[in-house]
């Protein structure tokens, strides 16, 4: 299942860049394709999958190997009393012996282990997956706060333009000095404001960064519009791929392992034979004879019964436990459905109708406010408004990116919203 994943990061872009793409990567920016492929090839969780994997090669291996042969030595009748005093009459038998397994247990053992490294590599489809989505939620809060940053100089801009404003009217007489030090207090709040936003954006840049091991961040700009909103296609489009989700995927790999479990737990029940054979050296007159041995286990069927009662009800919770899973993913999917189709549609109406209107509605303000037809008072609320509103669609865009994110992994795909670079 790996490259089925892999495959689409590589050439997954949740964002359009904003920059040609000949340009230099000094120049333009970090793109998300970028981010994933950093994050596959140095990622340290991501790394630390392969030994994994080898570990578990080893343990198959480990599992199927028979029984070992038994080289034995016996002394008998030496260091005693009365005749047997020193070691005049000792007997010695040389012996090799085995315990032959019957009913393929090393074949099941080592089928066991093989649906055991199964379920290792699907766990890590898992990982690999919320590695990947933890990265590329982090590429959209940083898009985030590079615009809350945009959004806080233009507000700066806007004060000390409207400060300007209320300096020349208090000059002409038409408003009071009290009109100019409450714009100098907008003006410095909203430098502080700005301040704010560059210190969360640069935590943010190097949270980013950490995703592909640099404790320092290596680019300049993450480079998105994050106001570039695909189409978002009927709830029925992705219930129908939640199979590829890994989370339930795992449960076919149980089943797997569940199988080799009754088999190895049916395979106790036949007993295993211990044979052997060797010489015996009697100790009188170079006398020997060959000696052949052969040993069984009383009890295996009893004695395999709990065993095979352990593999059969654990074999019997997979599909409860992968119905259960199911209902929780496609409740989640559900829900995240909802929330990106709601983020589309406010952030579209934002910006297509109300951003706007309160646009038109500060350009009359500002007009009016030279005029003397507004107060200070109507200007700054006008003002703020518009900026809150654009504040309003930046943090629906971003919800958008954020929850489709959240439905890529859940329909188990890496970041990817379907938009071409």
């Amino acid at each position: 299942m790996k490259n089925a994943i892999v495959a689409p990061l590589l050439g997954a872009c949740l964002l359009v860049a904003m920059t040609p793409v000949a340009a230099t990567q000094a120049d333009a920016g970090l793109r998300l394709e970028q981010v994933v492929g950093r994050v596959l090839a140095r990622n340290p969780q991501l790394q630390q999958f392969d030994t994994e994997a080898r570990a578990a090669g080893a343990r198959v291996r480990q599992a199927g190997q028979g029984t070992p042969y038994r080289l034995g030595l016996e002394l008998e009748n030496i260091l005693g009393t009365g005749p047997f005093e020193g070691m005049d009459t000792p007997e010695a038998t040389l012996s090799l012996s085995r315990v032959l397994e019957t009913g393929g247990k090393p074949g099941h053992r080592a089928e066991l282990a093989r649906s055991r490294l199964g379920q290792l590599r699907t766990e890590q489809d898992a990982r690999r997956l919320d590695v990947l989505a933890a990265a590329a939620r982090q590429f959209v809060r940083v898009v985030g706060l590079q615009q809350q940053v945009g959004l806080a100089r233009d507000e700066l801009e806007l004060v000390r333009a409207n400060r300007e404003s209320v300096r020349r009217r208090v000059e002409a007489g038409r408003s009071p000095d009290a009109d100019l030090a409450r714009a100098d207090i907008a003006v410095d709040r909203t430098e502080l404001a700005l301040a704010q936003a560059h210190s969360e954006l640069d935590s943010a840049r190097l949270g980013l960064a950490v995703h592909w091991a640099a404790t320092t961040p290596d680019f300049n700009r993450a480079e998105a519009d994050l106001f570039r909103l695909p189409g978002v296609e009927p709830f029925d489009h992705y219930a129908a791929q939640l199979e590829r989700n890994p989370d339930l995927a795992r449960f076919a790999t149980r089943a797997r392992l569940a199988e080799a479990r009754q088999r190895l737990a049916a395979a106790r029940a036949t007993p295993d034979v211990e044979l052997g054979g060797g010489l015996r050296y009697l100790g009188e007159g170079d006398e020997a004879a060959l000696l052949f041995s052969a040993r069984i286990p009383l009890g295996s069927r009893s004695r395999a019964e709990p065993y095979r009662a352990e593999a059969d009800n654990l074999a019997l919770l997979t599909p409860w436990q992968r119905e259960q899973q199911r209902l929780e993913l496609h409740a989640a999917l559900y829900a995240i459905h909802r929330q990106l189709r709601q983020a589309r549609e406010r952030t579209l109406r934002l910006r297509g109708e109300i951003i706007p209107a309160a646009e038109r509605v500060l350009d009359d303000y500002s007009r009016g406010y030279a005029r003397g037809r507004y107060s200070l008072l109507d200007l700054t609320q006008a003002r703020r408004t518009l900026l809150e509103l654009r504040r309003e669609a930046l943090a629906a865009a971003t919800d958008y990116h954020l929850s489709r994110v959240e439905l890529d992994r859940l329909i188990g795909v890496g970041p990817d919203a379907g938009v071409q670079p």
